[in-house]
């Protein structure tokens, strides 16, 4: 088991091998399958993706962007990496509808990001998110209330937030190095 920090560091890593636990996926014939939901080569989705893909007991089964390119670069990588063509899909919902889909990995443009969250809760799938996982507060409780209600497993994206560099600039900031900070609305 994972304690919160090493959750938290192992980001979408983390969420795949707990959600295996959940889904049993430990025991021979029973393998996690995931969704990449938003697949495009440049920036954090290629990172999640291929964090996902070296997890043992998970299957990238589908890749899902309404951009192709993005999607064939995507399902590439899964067949190069795995030796399996995972099924490509241009509409989330059919990601949803499918009942072989254990969890999503939502690397979304960030408007999307809690309501495809939403949506797949309600399809009963596990959701691992990036941030931010909303845009306004009620987004953020909407978010919330959907997984009380559903149990789902949700776990959102934040390790840019807890590294190092982030620590450090904001000390910086702190320290008056700069002057006053202020905030205009």
């Amino acid at each position: 088991m994972y304690n919160r920090r090493q959750f938290i560091g192992f980001g979408a890593s983390a969420f795949i091998a707990a959600s295996g636990r959940v889904f049993g996926a430990e025991s021979p014939s029973n393998r996690v399958r995931l969704a990449i939901v938003g697949c495009h080569e440049r920036g954090r989705g290629q990172q999640v993706m291929k964090s996902a893909m070296r997890v043992p007991g998970v299957d990238i089964a589908c890749v899902c962007d309404v951009d192709s390119r993005a999607m064939d670069w995507a399902a590439g990588n899964v067949f190069a990496s795995s030796g399996i063509a995972p099924e490509k899909v241009r509409d989330f919902r059919k990601v949803l509808e499918d009942p072989s889909i254990d969890g999503v990995i939502l690397e979304t443009p960030d408007h999307w990001h809690a309501w495809g969250a939403v949506m797949a809760m309600r399809a009963g799938k596990a959701v691992y998110v990036e941030k931010p996982c909303a845009f306004c507060p009620r987004e953020g409780e909407i978010l919330l209330e959907t997984q009380r209600r559903t149990g789902a497993v949700l776990q959102v994206g934040s390790q840019r937030r807890s590294s190092r560099s982030y620590a450090d600039a904001v000390a910086f900031l702190r320290s008056g190095a700069i002057g006053v900070i202020c905030f205009f609305n």
